[in-house]
């Protein structure tokens, strides 16, 4: 992820005691016309281009809210089916 690949991911974490989709939803974004995979836990991965002169890093759960993470830099995520 990040400058190496030009993508960057939007991780939406739910399973177990994680709301990733309630505050999603409380953020009123819609569902994004992007590339997203589900994760075996029940969360999805949302995947969108960002500039190669831009390093996004890694955050958890400070920029949309609780459960959901930015992935950027020195990240990697399997896809297992693209919906």
């Amino acid at each position: 992820m990040g400058k190496a690949s030009g993508l960057i991911a939007i991780d939406i974490d739910e399973g177990g005691n994680k709301c990733g989709e309630e505050t999603f939803a409380a953020l009123k974004l819609g569902n994004p016309q992007t590339v997203q995979t589900r994760t075996l836990s029940g969360g999805r991965h949302l995947f969108f281009r960002c500039s190669e002169t831009l390093e996004i890093r890694n955050d958890t759960s400070t920029v949309f809210g609780k459960d959901i993470d930015v992935r950027g830099e020195v990240f990697r995520t399997v896809v297992l089916k693209i919906t």
